[in-house]
């Protein structure tokens, strides 16, 4: 039996036994098939099991029988605007379905964990107290899921969120004391190529990494009927190509101004674009929640323009016209929306940044190393395809592959604990773990 055979089993042990535990391992070690397995087994011994994804894009590449749904949405955290403080009060108050998630639910699967901020994180852990407020999570059992060597969580300083790594809470390792690392990688089969994702994630490339990924520079060849997507480091590149594709692209144009309230340096954070232009047959990518199904990060084709764009998304086999919505900037400080954008919740998609491309499988991709400027960009951009022979990497220069810094491969060493038959290494009370803050500090 292998490794990775052996931790498999493990996982099943664990879950099955009620503990809580991490699972971590590079991009495509086979950590999400795992985690469905997972969520049909405690299903099949009668827990209620809810998947949750920091991600829209992880969400739709699960099953439908997870239901799965972002932990922003399930948890009632929108878009992290909320201060821990008052955020109990809310739930209670004014989303009464979310209360309900909460009280029903046995075991929380988290999918993406890497991109969970620790502000993030203990907010969840104050929302999951409302089913038991003397227990971590409120006694919930959790299984996480993800690769910290991938991009870190993003700050927002509007929301008082600096973007520390979930790690990084003194919550982290009391609630995780075992983890689970996969290391056999089954998305890619190219032993050389797999080698150089590792390191490139690391930031650490040996010579023959460094080689390979020079020779990658050369033109895919043409298939029209599976185009590259284009992945940059920044959305400015991103807005710039897809300005550039869809004007050079035959057809008619059809213009979707905003409609804008509030200053205009608010403004600038809503993801949803001032002015859109569509034409038929261009792919798009949703920038919000509007369903289960329509997520934040699934990519479509626009049918038809016309008053509303309607859209095919592939991966769901939905078609759908999609109507302008209001896309919010909140104070915290002012408890108020201090700016809003009426607009269509879409933007191009011929290209995208590494970010938004974070979890994507993809069959062909162009890279553009140009103005990388985070630990783990490159080994996320070139680890989206199955094979170098699908794959361009341009504008490569060793020194934009930069090293995790050490608060990462520290988090990378910890060891599990042993695991007690009756689950208290896991379940730590209120009480227990304020003693164990003293006692360390």
């Amino acid at each position: 039996m292998s490794n990775d055979e052996k931790q498999q089993v493990y996982a099943f042990n664990l879950a099955t036994a009620g503990h809580n535990f991490l699972i971590s391992g590079q991009a495509g070690t086979g950590k999400t098939t795992l985690l469905v397995k997972l969520h049909d087994k405690l299903r099949e011994i009668g827990k209620q099991v809810a998947v949750v994804c920091t991600t829209g894009i992880a969400c739709a590449s699960l099953p439908s029988r997870c239901d799965a749904r972002t932990v922003h949405c399930w948890a009632g955290m929108d878009d992290g605007r909320y201060d821990t403080s008052y955020i109990k009060d809310i739930i209670i108050n004014y989303k009464k379905d979310v209360y309900r998630n909460i009280l029903s639910t046995d075991v929380l699967i988290l999918d993406e964990v890497s991109m969970l901020s620790k502000k993030l994180f203990e907010q969840l852990e104050c929302i999951c107290s409302l089913k038991c407020g003397h227990k971590l999570f409120g006694g919930m059992q959790l299984v996480f899921c993800g690769d910290f060597y991938q991009l870190p969580p993003v700050k927002n300083r509007m929301y008082n969120d600096d973007g520390k790594f979930c790690f990084e809470s003194e919550l982290f390792d009391q609630v995780f004391p075992h983890r689970i690392t996969l290391e056999n990688v089954v998305r890619q089969s190219d032993s050389s190529f797999i080698k150089c994702v590792n390191e490139a994630a690391k930031g650490k490339l040996s010579e023959s990494s460094v080689t390979l990924l020079e020779s990658l520079k050369r033109p895919l060849c043409k298939d029209d009927n599976d185009e590259p997507i284009k992945l940059y480091a920044t959305n400015e590149q991103v807005d710039n190509h897809n300005r550039l594709r869809i004007l050079n692209k035959s057809g008619q144009l059809y213009e979707y101004k905003a409609i804008d309230r509030g200053e205009s340096h608010y403004l600038k954070k809503v993801l949803a674009p001032p002015t859109l232009w569509l034409k038929d047959g261009c792919p798009v990518i949703l920038v919000r929640n509007i369903s289960s199904n329509l997520v934040n990060g699934l990519q479509g084709i626009v049918l038809s323009c016309k008053e509303c764009p309607v859209v095919h998304f592939p991966t769901v086999d939905i078609t759908t016209k999609l109507e302008k919505q209001i896309f919010s900037v909140f104070s915290p400080v002012l408890k108020k929306n201090v700016a809003e954008r009426t607009q269509v919740p879409l933007k191009l998609a011929y290209a995208l940044t590494v970010h938004k491309a974070q979890g994507m499988t993809l069959q062909r991709a162009e890279i553009d190393c140009h103005s990388m400027f985070a630990p783990g960009q490159l080994g996320v951009a070139i680890g989206r395809v199955k094979s170098p022979a699908g794959l361009r990497v341009i504008n490569f220069k060793r020194e934009i592959c930069l090293p995790q810094p050490p608060i990462i491969e520290d988090a990378m060493k910890f060891c599990s604990a042993p695991d007690i038959d009756d689950c208290s290494c896991c379940r730590i009370t209120r009480l227990v773990f304020i003693i164990l803050l003293v006692i360390t500090f």
